[in-house]
């Protein structure tokens, strides 16, 4: 399978792993080399073989989980976000650590180097040991859900019952598709979304940091039917408070990324709904935007998203969607008078 990726997600935070990785993505999109190995599968649910999954991107480790994988990845990447901590850290932005990779005897490694191109070295080592090793892509929602059912496929295959046993830990059945869940989630809700008004997207305020044309939640906002108060430029833009006052944005979401939070309802779809925040805490959160003459903060249109899995491009960016729809449903209602 050949694929066009971003490279592996490199840095301590989740907010500069989302920076680095739009950088990286203007690379330029080229096929990496195909690892001697590739193409080798696990067959179905009762596999040929036990899997030992190493996954060298925090992303595609956020969709294994997801997928109910986490039991068979033994080794993860160095800035991963959702694993178990005491896993084997087999690589970061920094190499791969060939030593603790060959000890894991993996069946599979996932990786994400995409332009960068896979290591010589770990392309003979998958071919000498007969590794799966593929190069993830993901550069746009289609791509997270693409690679989400080429997982699934792979590792899993369908069950041979025909209903998926309830299990309101997981996101993603074994008997559907992952697409379909995403395809929910990210689908157009209408005018109750539309009706919001323009919402302005940010990951950091000071300076404010707004998510563009290009990020996945850009795309995300569009695809729901939201209205995006940017409407050009880059995916990663740097405001000052004049910007924000000449936007005006309606609403403002705040994807709060630098708490404990292991990925909250996106992570494993509780049905536990948290207290909303204190408008006194969404003021922090705001810092010096708090106190401009917008529409947003006159009418306290300001939501808080808080998960650390958030800027993530993967599996988590479906319940993203659906929390970010019911925000945007909220202060449409409010708009129009609605229920």
């Amino acid at each position: 399978m050949t694929r066009v990726a971003r490279v592996p997600l490199p840095v301590l935070t989740p907010l500069r792993i989302f920076a680095l990785v739009l950088v990286l993505a203007f690379v330029g999109a080229c096929d990496p080399p195909t690892a001697p190995g590739a193409g080798k599968r696990v067959g179905g649910a009762g596999g040929e073989t036990e899997l030992r999954i190493v996954a060298l991107s925090p992303a595609v480790a956020v969709m294994l989980r997801d997928l109910g994988l986490e039991a068979d990845i033994v080794g993860r990447h160095g800035y991963d976000l959702a694993l178990d901590p005491d896993l084997p850290v087999a690589g970061d932005q920094g190499g791969v650590d060939y030593e603790v990779l060959l000890a894991l005897e993996p069946t599979h490694v996932f990786t994400q180097f995409g332009a960068l191109g896979v290591p010589d070295r770990l392309a003979q080592l998958a071919g000498e040991h007969g590794w799966v090793l593929e190069d993830l892509a993901l550069e746009s929602l289609d791509g997270i859900a693409q690679t989400m059912d080429d997982l699934h496929l792979d590792l899993i295959g369908f069950e041979e019952r025909g209903v998926e046993e309830f299990d309101p830990t997981r996101q993603f059945a074994r008997t559907t598709l992952p697409s379909e869940r995403l395809a929910r989630a990210w689908r157009d809700r209408g005018p109750a979304v539309r009706d919001a008004g323009r919402v302005l997207m940010i990951a950091a305020v000071e300076p404010p940091g707004v998510l563009g044309p290009g990020s996945f939640h850009h795309e995300l906002l569009v695809q729901i039917g939201g209205r995006p108060a940017v409407a050009e430029g880059g995916p990663w833009q740097e405001l000052d408070a004049e910007d924000v006052l000449r936007l005006a944005p309606d609403a403002i979401v705040i994807f709060a990324t630098d708490d404990a939070n292991d990925g909250g309802p996106s992570g494993d779809d509780r049905f536990v709904e948290p207290a909303p925040p204190a408008w006194d805490e969404i003021e922090a959160r705001l810092g010096a935007l708090a106190g401009l003459p917008i529409p947003a903060v006159r009418d306290r249109r300001v939501a808080l998203i808080d998960d650390r899995l958030a800027l993530l491009p993967s599996s988590t960016l479906a319940g993203i969607a659906d929390e970010l729809a019911g925000h945007l449903e909220a202060w449409s209602a409010q708009r129009t008078g609605g229920p």
